[in-house]
């Protein structure tokens, strides 16, 4: 999928950690962040992509892998 390309490697790392079902605060953690700039970047992949939720950013992912 073309726009899993454009999301910056900041975006790339909290989707991945999203993917595997961390909640803002366990993201925030691993990737020394505030749980706001998670809640931010989850909400510009969900643009990126046209998704709505964690769920559709996870199923993009999955559609990729395939």
């Amino acid at each position: 999928m073309a726009a899993l390309r454009l999301v910056t490697e900041c975006l790339t790392n909290t989707r991945k950690y999203a993917v595997d079902n961390g909640t803002d605060a366990d993201i925030a953690v691993q990737l020394v962040l505030s749980p706001g700039t998670v809640k931010n970047h989850l909400a510009a992949i969900q643009r990126k992509l046209g998704v709505r939720n964690r769920v559709g950013i996870a199923a993009a992912v999955w559609a990729q892998r395939s």
